[in-house]
């Protein structure tokens, strides 16, 4: 039982989440940089690739998970994956006591789309607020 303590601190290292070092953050904001112009472009697929890798190397930018959801929605018609992005962009927003209009109003129109109207709505009224 003498143990405990090193098999405490053992679990709790491995079960910290992995923060991205300064060059996975440069990396993953290169990337994201480029998405931009390949979505501008129409270059969805380019884009999407991106924006996944990105996302991998740092997941707490709301931009990339936006973006997503803008590939996923204008580039690919797939509803379920926009919504499940834009809806993470909006929570990171919100963990750092800010608003995301644009995700929002981009979820509005996802969920419109969808037929989920009354759902849209709530996001168009957050995104005016």
């Amino acid at each position: 039982m003498k143990h405990w303590p090193i098999v405490v601190v053992m679990m709790l290292a491995g079960s910290c989440a992995h923060m991205p070092s300064d060059t996975e953050l440069k990396k993953a904001s290169a990337l994201r940089d480029s998405s931009r112009a390949l979505i501008g472009e129409g270059n969805y697929r380019e884009a999407l690739r991106d924006l996944q890798v990105s996302a991998q190397l740092n997941p707490y930018v709301q931009e990339v998970h936006y973006l997503l959801g803008t590939v996923y929605f204008i580039g690919f018609r797939r509803h379920q994956e926009s919504r499940k992005y834009l809806t993470e962009a909006i929570r990171l927003a919100v963990d750092r006591k800010d608003t995301y209009p644009e995700a929002n109003n981009l979820l509005w129109s996802v969920l419109v789309v969808s037929g989920e109207i009354e759902a849209g709505i709530i996001e168009l009224e957050k995104a005016r607020a």
